[in-house]
């Protein structure tokens, strides 16, 4: 009861703090309309604005990216404006739990997995014999027949295709996915912490975003050579007018989203999570 109460207050202060000292903002051109209509299914889709951008292997990827924030409790940002600028930083390592940093106006919200419990993940086990030999298909090729292949490879996808038609479909990949996750447990298996961040932290986040090209860059900067083992991040934001949602990776200090990175790791430091490593070098 003493933790609900804190959490209260902590949240009427923000809110006269906030309508006091924070004056509105106008943020550079760029990011993706939100949907003019929302159909039942988008509920599921974490990234509707960036639906016609994506490319076919990208639309798999981030229509299961809902299961992730899911798992934090985490509402869909992309379909309409919230009631404050929001921003949302979602941390994910390939060997290892994610976290989770929200910042609702100057309340900055922390989500970390509990010790000893981690996000579920695919179970190939609910699959029949089958369909493992499917998904494992469509894992390497999807999509199916996009990409130019050696003659014997391109004899063994052919057929694979002929045999089985519902390898070109989306819709069947989704299934795959679904079924490996059917029956989680839906225990919350995370902590949290919501603090007040002062305006000065708050203003240099922004300044930093803006003249990172965070409004005007693709939704995913890739790595010319990614890691076996590293790690990515995504940033959303909802504005008034847009929302917008990049992701990157380790692909080294030089790479296009570098300026992003220092703005990500102003959001961390101003969070007080303690990492094991920096996603932007420290500053000599």
């Amino acid at each position: 009861m003493k933790s609900i109460l804190l959490y209260f207050k902590i949240i009427c202060t923000a809110f006269l703090f906030i309508s006091c000292h924070s004056p509105s903002i106008t943020f550079p051109e760029g990011g993706y309309p939100y949907p003019e209509t929302i159909s039942q299914s988008d509920s599921t889709f974490y990234f509707v604005p960036l639906r016609d951008s994506l490319s076919k292997r990208d639309s798999i990827l981030y229509a299961n990216g809902f299961r992730l924030y899911r798992a934090f409790d985490e509402p869909n940002l992309s379909l309409q404006p919230a009631d404050s600028v929001t921003f949302r930083y979602l941390f994910s390592l390939a060997l290892g739990n994610p976290y989770l940093i929200k910042l609702v106006g100057h309340v900055m919200t922390i989500k970390e997995i509990d010790s000893g419990k981690s996000i579920p993940s695919a179970d190939e086990t609910r699959l029949t014999d089958i369909e493992r030999i499917h998904f494992r298909f469509l894992e390497r090729r999807y999509p199916v027949g996009d990409r130019e292949y050696k003659p014997k490879w391109r004899q063994y996808i052919d057929s694979m295709i002929k045999r089985y038609p519902e390898l070109l479909s989306p819709v069947y990949y989704m299934h795959l996915y679904d079924k490996m996750y059917m029956g989680r447990p839906q225990e919350r298996i995370y902590h949290f912490c919501t603090k007040i961040l002062p305006d000065w932290q708050y203003q240099k986040f922004i300044q930093l975003l803006d003249n990172s090209g965070y409004w005007k860059m693709h939704y995913s900067v890739d790595c010319a050579e990614p890691p076996m083992d590293g790690w990515g991040f995504t940033l959303e934001a909802n504005t008034g007018r847009r929302y917008n949602s990049v992701s990157a990776g380790s692909c080294g200090v030089a790479d296009s989203a570098a300026v992003l990175k220092k703005a990500c790791q102003w959001l961390i430091d101003c969070s007080g999570l303690k990492m094991e490593f920096r996603v932007s070098p420290a500053e000599r």
